[in-house]
């Protein structure tokens, strides 16, 4: 198990061992874009795990059913959410009204901030954040 974010297989792979993250890595050659696209192909030919038609899962008995109704209230952080793809798949299937409190994507500055402004939903926020920091927001 790797004991670093700067010596696992990926950096072995790509000869950063010791020097690189893998933020770093993604940078390179414009990989993370590569990424961001392979991620949306992936989850758009797939059934969404909130399409209760489908049956994947209760959505609505498990986690809106009892949740904090109170509107500045969180109701789920997608972290490493890029640009707010599975959030936007959840309201889809789910009217915006029926979900209590807030949606919030978080991920780096740039990826988040690749979304422009008003590309997203009021329900949706985004917000950057360092996952090697400590969560900024805490449930209960």
């Amino acid at each position: 198990m790797p004991q670093s974010r700067f010596d696992t297989p990926l950096q072995y792979a790509h000869g950063g061992r010791g020097k690189l993250g893998v933020e770093d890595l993604l940078r390179q050659d414009n990989r993370a874009q590569g990424l961001a696209s392979f991620m949306k192909v992936l989850h758009n030919n797939r059934p969404h795990w909130s399409d209760e038609k489908a049956g994947f899962y209760p959505l609505r008995k498990r986690l809106v059913e009892g949740a904090d109704s109170n509107p500045d209230a969180v109701f789920m952080v997608d972290i490493g959410g890029s640009q707010g793809q599975d959030f936007l798949r959840l309201l889809s299937h789910v009217d915006a009204t029926e979900i209590p409190g807030r949606l919030v994507v978080q991920d780096q500055d740039h990826v988040v901030n690749a979304a422009g402004t008003g590309t997203l939903p009021s329900k949706i926020e985004k917000m950057a954040h360092d996952f090697f920091k400590p969560q900024p927001i805490q449930g209960k």
